[in-house]
């Protein structure tokens, strides 16, 4: 029996009342403080990748999957 696990695999980010972006078919995701100002980095299974900096949103919501 293998175990189940929850991934990550649609990030809506508000960035104000009336500006949403939604980012779907995520592969890979990261919060980090990397550069200096804390950022989302969303990667797509077509290797697109996504830089958010995080202090221009107002917040930001993820759906989680459930895998085996």
């Amino acid at each position: 029996m293998s175990e189940q696990k929850e991934i990550i695999t649609h990030v809506t980010v508000f960035w104000n009342e009336d500006s949403t972006s939604e980012y779907d078919d995520i592969v890979a995701l990261s919060i980090d403080n990397d550069m200096g100002y804390p950022r989302m980095v969303i990667r797509d299974s077509n290797n697109i990748v996504e830089v958010i900096n995080l202090d221009f949103v107002q917040a930001y919501q993820a759906k989680l999957e459930t895998v085996q």
